[in-house]
């Protein structure tokens, strides 16, 4: 299990994950989530709650983009994970 910190989370397009919806989302390199198992996502600096992600499934639900450096990024919706609070 590894631990993320991603520092700035976004809001997909409407109706990218949910129906009429915008959903809160992460993007994660494509060579470390085949490389690691499950994350522990901590967004920005709340360190009371994290997103446990499988990495297997961030695949098969994630969309796949290209980032203008040329590396791949799987853009994750959290809706689907679970969020644990300490």
């Amino acid at each position: 299990m590894k631990i993320h910190t991603v520092r700035e989370p976004f809001l997909c397009r409407v109706g990218q994950f949910e129906e009429g919806k915008r959903s809160l989302c992460i993007g994660l390199d494509y060579n470390t989530l085949k490389k690691t198992a499950e994350f522990w996502c901590y967004l920005g600096k709340n360190r009371k709650t994290h997103y446990e992600i499988e990495s297997a499934k961030a695949l098969e639900i994630g969309q796949h983009w290209t980032n203008p450096r040329g590396k791949t990024v799987i853009i994750i919706p959290l809706l689907n994970f679970k969020a644990v609070t300490v």
